[in-house]
């Protein structure tokens, strides 16, 4: 009889915590990580006298060679989801500087980044625990390596690239375009690398003339197929899915 007892009791455990579990979950949308590979662009104005007599230019940007882009997002709690885009890298060749690399994300772990690239998905509709439509943003925080002038420009943590996706339906948000159409200062990191004491504005982001963003990216579902527009347009190819998948911005 003690025996008996101590089955049921044990059986009643097992079915209140599994029950308990799915009640808490249902509806809600699981954590996870997305990798992918991007391209984009970015349109910049550089200052003299950084850049005697300054330019204007839209550099296109490419993954290709760099480790995949990460981007992280929490489980779902009520409609929000907490985003972050853990690492992105892109380079190009400038037609007046040479060879730039951007870089996004605390992953990188560069001493000039002030800040992670955090973002949220809200207003989130789901099905069972499938995503059905939310909007998206991410606070961008970037470094752009200059090579052939030795010096890092980046943007301030007062001062994010806040790009947006409003109606995003399904993750990663393929065809919907993540944009900015803020500007957004250039500060050159001079003398002490991630001593930012000296440093100086040198340039910007900005929204091309004419109209259009001053950034944006776009998922796409082919592997290394994305339009970024820092100030241009980023889209984004998924390139490896472990768990879920995003863009930038979502």
């Amino acid at each position: 009889m003690p025996c008996v007892r101590v089955v049921r009791f044990l059986t009643a455990v097992s079915l209140f915590l599994v029950f308990g579990a799915a009640r808490s979950e249902a509806g809600l949308v699981p954590a996870g990580e997305d990798f992918f590979s991007s391209r984009g662009t970015v349109s910049v104005e550089i200052y003299d006298p950084f850049y005697p007599g300054g330019f204007t230019e839209v550099i296109s940007l490419s993954s290709n060679g760099f480790p995949l882009s990460h981007v992280h997002r929490d489980a779902q709690v009520v409609t929000t989801i907490n985003t972050e885009m853990v690492s992105l890298d892109l380079a190009g060749i400038s037609a007046n500087v040479g060879y730039v690399h951007l870089r996004v994300g605390a992953g990188n772990a560069t001493p000039v980044i002030e800040g992670g690239s955090f973002g949220q998905i809200t207003n989130v509709v789901t099905s069972g625990n499938n995503f059905v439509s939310g909007d998206s943003y991410f606070n961008i925080f970037f470094e752009l390596d200059v090579q052939s002038y030795g010096v890092t420009l980046y943007n301030k943590l007062a001062d994010p690239d806040v790009v947006v996706a409003n109606g995003i339906f399904r993750l990663p948000p393929f065809n919907r375009t993540y944009q900015s159409f803020q500007t957004v200062a250039l500060w050159a990191d001079v003398g002490v690398v991630g001593d930012h004491s000296d440093d100086v504005v040198v340039g910007r982001l900005f929204a091309p003339p004419g109209g259009g963003a001053a950034t944006g990216h776009a998922p796409t579902p082919e592997p290394s197929s994305v339009v970024l527009v820092v100030v241009g347009v980023l889209t984004l190819g998924v390139a490896k899915r472990r768990g879920w998948s995003s863009s930038i911005g979502g």
